[in-house]
């Protein structure tokens, strides 16, 4: 509510409730209207400071004009642009003081207009075909003019700016935008333009407030989607904006902008009656707004409303109980305040007929007062037990002290400064009471007055009552069911809690009794929300609103449910190959196969693998499983490859002789005998690479080994065909005698030579210094020397074989003589061989031994060689023909005394008699020989 002191600016206060009673304070009712046609629908649209008031005028005719009215001079018609015009005009706004006056005069469509007394009403721009435009508001000093205008009728409209320098331009849009606007009104200097405007022709349009930085959108209450909103007044400064917008409950309420809040505010409707209203001015501070608003008195068509400190009241109810205005039949239809919010003009009824009117304040004013929640005149509940507050503040517009007084307060209630109190204005006041039982229904009048100094009184009258606490409500939760997919168990829940006493509640929301979500200081009537992951299954959820003293829940069932079974995708095979020695597969490794599901839980795998494979192809199952329980099956081939090689064992070789009368074999070596971990014996197959025959000396045959798998051992046999050597057989010495010195002939037979293997042989006879005639031949002849001569017979096989012969052939010279010393000698030496022999068959001699031995035999090979008749065995003689007798025996006689040096050595280490006699013989043979070569 407002409230003025002399010479300044309202004093605005914090007031809900207006006094019911007023002493001296006096307000002016003043009604605009011609003599002629005083009630035909006149209007005010501005008024100033000074009083002045413009407006539409009505007649019979439904024709408008433009007016200007002082009290001084009344009612004055502005007329139209042009002669011929029919008379639909309007004045929107005028200057700071009056001189200058802006709106639209009808020319076949509305032209914007600038009037001033020098230059009567003269249009904005030339009148052309069907385009329109209209004056809305004009600077202090009336060089800035703002409005709307479009080309043609259908066009959309365009906001424009217009000053003698520059004409009309159209001011900037939002974004670039080239939808509609409209320019309602512009601050003092010019330099803030508010109004509405469209992105497009078919969006809602948006209040704005246009500077030279640009469009600046207000939005709408509550920034509804949707929602339409218009800026209709800017205050003079341009920090103050109102109009009218779309809420979220789809109502029209007016609103409060300022650049200090940037956010829209809403102005509620009289006594808060679920209806609409609209501001339509706004006062220099911003704490006064004018306008429209439904209420209980006028619940369709509305009544003036006043918003003081953004609280409503209607004008009529401001002027009545706070001025005593005597307002006999007046019904005050809308209202726009003046930039010091002390003059009111609008359109009204009285006495029957519309007209327009200007209200100004008495300038002797009394205390102001409000009483948060308790209605003037009518009751208020406090609840039991709960403490129930109440503040009053009252204010002197003359700044007079104030007394307070209170009386009908109900027991234990306390009044702070308490009744009788004096202070300084403005005074606030507290009343605090906690009901008790006793309470309960009972009605307590309480009457709170405050006295200025003049003895002035403002007072407020209501009655307290007792009453319990309601329980908060809260609406039933709808079960859930919902299917799981990708992992997302997101559900949310809403319900709407409220409480009959408008406390702030505390809604709590559990799960399986689980406190998830808490929140506090929530407003009665709020629609409260619960998102929460859920597991897979069914879950108990409750909703628990509590107002601090009594509490109601709420509960439903959220379930999450898995109906998708698992995807399983395509294993793939695993072959393997059989273990050692054995026909089938333990320890394989399975690949697992690519599993999913659906409602993105986890999956169990599965399987009916066997501990072990047999050979070939073994299918295994796979079982998928999800948390639901939904089963899905997939196979996977498990192929068991036999790659082991087969046993094999056989002979590591044979030996064979060449065939009979051939120069090979055809002798075949055992075949190996092969084992398989798998394929049985008699099925392995062996192959080898075995030729027809078999050629002298080593053979490597490779045999094979070959499963039903195809795998391969092999095992080399190394055959080896021996060719015996033949046997040569020179036949025995042959002992003839000579006549003469030349010799004698003689013949060999070879014949008994022969050969093992039953092979054709090749002879060659050989002998030194003789001529032997078939020499190639099994039998040969020659003419041998005095002497001995030895005859060498050589056998050769087809195969290369050699074996060699000798024969001696002994030419005696007829009468020769005899040496028996030297045949002596060669006895003895046969002897001690003999006894050596003996001793080395015994194993008890050594090195020495078989030195003599040797020795012993070669000095009797040499007796040999001097022709003496005894030999020792078949072997070679020393071919010693050629050395003389008396050389050959002293070689006899040398070899037979080492011999007898080793033999004494020999028997000296050992103690073998056999020895012993060796070296008596050996001595003996050696004196023999020594004798022989000394006779004559």
């Amino acid at each position: 509510m407002a409230c003025f002191a002399r010479g300044s600016a309202p004093l605005l206060l914090s007031v809900f409730a207006l006094a019911s009673t007023a002493f001296g304070q006096q307000a002016a009712i003043e009604r605009v209207s011609t003599a002629s046609f005083p009630f035909q629908g006149t209007a005010g649209i501005r008024v100033n400071d000074a009083g002045v008031v413009i407006g539409t005028l009505g007649n019979p005719f439904a024709t408008t004009a433009p007016f200007v009215w002082t009290r001084a001079s009344g009612v004055r018609n502005l007329g139209v642009v042009k002669t011929g015009g029919d008379g639909k005009s309007a004045a929107n706004a005028m200057s700071a003081d009056g001189s200058v006056v802006v709106g639209h005069s009808w020319y076949l469509s509305p032209r914007a207009f600038r009037w001033t007394e020098a230059e009567g009403m003269r249009p904005l721009e030339p009148i052309l075909g069907s385009a329109y435009s209209y004056a809305n508001g004009v600077s202090a000093d009336g060089s800035v003019i703002v409005g709307t205008r479009s080309e043609y009728q259908s066009a959309p409209s365009r906001a424009f700016r217009w000053t003698q320098a520059t004409g009309l331009i159209d001011i900037d849009a939002i974004d670039g935008g080239v939808g509609h606007s409209t320019a309602e009104d512009v601050s003092s200097d010019g330099s803030v333009i508010v109004g509405a405007w469209a992105a497009d022709v078919s969006s809602p349009l948006r209040a704005y407030r246009w500077t030279s930085a640009g469009m600046q959108s207000l939005g709408t209450i509550g920034a509804v989607s949707g929602g339409q909103s218009t800026a209709r007044a800017v205050s003079s400064d341009g920090s103050f904006v109102v109009g009218s917008s779309t809420t979220p409950e789809q109502r029209t309420r007016g609103f409060v902008w300022s650049t200090a809040t940037g956010a829209m505010e809403e102005l509620p409707t009289i006594g808060n009656f679920a209806g609409d209203s609209i501001a339509y001015s706004v006062s220099t501070d911003g704490r006064v707004v004018a306008g429209w608003s439904t209420s209980s008195w006028s619940p369709s068509g509305g009544e003036a409303c006043v918003w003081i400190d953004r609280v409503p009241i209607s004008l009529h109810t401001l002027l009545k109980q706070n001025y005593s205005a005597e307002l006999q039949s007046w019904m005050f239809l809308t209202c726009r305040c003046s930039p010091d919010g002390t003059r009111f003009t609008g359109e009204g009824i009285v006495e029957g007929g519309r007209t327009a009117f200007c209200v100004t304040l008495d300038e002797t004013l009394q205390p102001t007062q409000i009483a948060t929640d308790a209605p003037k005149g009518g009751a208020a509940y406090a609840e039991i037990g709960r403490p129930y507050r109440l503040t009053y503040v009252a204010t002197d517009p003359d700044g007079q002290n104030l007394t307070l007084k209170a009386t009908g307060l109900p027991s234990g209630a306390t009044l702070s400064p308490p009744s009788g109190a004096t202070g300084p204005s403005p005074m606030t006041v507290e009343l605090e009471w906690t009901p008790q039982p006793i309470h309960f229904g009972r009605l307590h009048p309480i009457v709170v007055s405050f006295t200025d100094e003049f003895g002035s009184t403002v007072l407020h009258d209501f009655g307290l009552i007792g009453k319990l606490n309601q329980t908060p409500t809260v609406e039933p939760l709808t079960p859930r069911r919902i299917e799981c997919v990708d992992g997302t168990h997101l559900v949310e829940l809403s319900t709407v809690v409220a409480d009959g006493n408008k406390h702030p509640l505390t809604v709590t929301w559990s799960v399986n009794g689980q406190v998830e979500q808490e929140e506090t200081g929530v407003a009665s009537g709020t629609e409260v929300r619960f998102e929460f992951d859920y597991d897979h299954g069914a879950h108990q959820v409750e909703v628990r609103v509590s107002d601090g003293y009594s509490a109601k829940s709420a509960g439903t069932v959220v379930t999450v449910e898995d109906t998708l079974a698992p995807l399983i995708m395509a294993a793939p095979d695993v072959v393997v190959a059989t273990d050692a020695g054995e026909a089938f597969a333990t320890n394989v490794t399975l690949t697992p196969p690519t599993v999913s599901d659906g409602s993105g839980h986890p999956v169990t795998l599965a399987n009916d693998a066997p501990a072990s494979y047999s050979l070939g192809l073994t299918i295994v199952t796979w079982t998928a499983t999800d948390e639901a329980g939904h089963v899905a099956k997939g196979q996977q081939r498990v192929i068991v490859e036999d790659r082991e090689q087969p046993t094999i064992v056989g002979s590591a070789g044979v030996k064979v002789n060449v065939d009979p009368g051939k120069t090979f074999s055809t002798a075949r070596p055992p075949v190996p005998t092969a084992t398989d971990n798998v394929t049985d014996a008699s099925r392995i197959a062996i192959t080898d690479d075995m030729p027809v025959t078999f050629p002298v000396g080593q053979t490597i045959v490779t045999f094979k080994a070959i499963d039903e798998a195809g795998n391969v051992a092999e095992w080399p046999v190394t055959v080896t065909v021996v060719n015996r050597r033949p046997r040569a057989n020179a036949g025995k010495d042959v002992r003839i005698t000579s006549t003469n010195d030349r010799g004698a002939r003689a013949s060999l037979d070879g014949s008994r030579s022969f050969d093992p293997n039953q092979q054709k042989l090749k002879f060659d006879w050989s002998a030194a210094e003789v001529k032997l005639a078939g020499a190639k031949s099994a039998k040969t002849s020659g003419l041998f020397p005095v002497g001995v001569t030895t005859v060498s017979l050589t056998v050769t096989d087809p195969v290369g074989a050699k074996h060699t012969d000798r024969v001696r052939v002994i030419v005696k010279r007829q009468n020769a003589k005899v040496r028996p010393r030297g045949r002596a000698a060669n006895a003895s030496f046969a002897e001690a061989e003999k006894h050596a022999r003996q001793s080395l068959a015994s194993g008890a001699v050594g090195a020495s031994t078989v030195a003599a031995l040797g020795q012993a035999n070669a000095a009797a090979r040499l007796g040999d060689a001097a022709g003496d008749e005894i030999r020792w065995d078949d072997g070679i003689s020393y071919d010693s023909a050629s050395l003389s007798y008396a050389e050959l025996r002293l070689l006899q006689r040398a070899y037979g005394a080492a011999a007898a040096r080793d033999l004494l050595v020999a028997y000296a280490e050992s103690g073998e008699e056999e020895l012993l006699a060796a070296y008596v013989h050996a001595v003996q043979g050696t004196l023999e020989a020594h004798a022989d070569s000394s006779e004559p």
